[in-house]
């Protein structure tokens, strides 16, 4: 797939996802995550930091366990930062 595919998948997917979920779904929190990823690949910082808040509301609201929380910064918050060349941002997650 291509940059302009994905994008216009997520910006699909962003009035679907809400409208089948709850507010604290997986779904919710895996659209998030992409589109995070979507928005920081195309520039659009504010877009990805309002995306990555979104995972961290559901991340952090009733979380499966403390390793839930390290994948969390690990695996999707570091990676985003990494992407909009927030580096210290970047490993402060991985630290925390």
């Amino acid at each position: 797939m291509d940059q302009k595919q994905v994008r216009k998948l997520v910006q699909e997917a962003g009035t679907i996802v809400p409208q089948c979920t709850e507010a604290l779904d997986y779904e919710r929190y895996q659209y998030a995550c992409n589109a995070a990823m979507c928005y920081a690949m195309d520039g659009c910082t504010a877009q990805a930091l309002e995306q990555m808040e979104a995972t961290n509301e559901i991340a952090y609201a009733a979380p499966d366990s403390d390793l839930s929380i390290a994948e969390h910064l690990i695996e999707e918050v570091a990676p985003i930062r990494i992407e909009l060349e927030q580096f210290q941002e970047a490993e402060d997650a991985v630290i925390q």
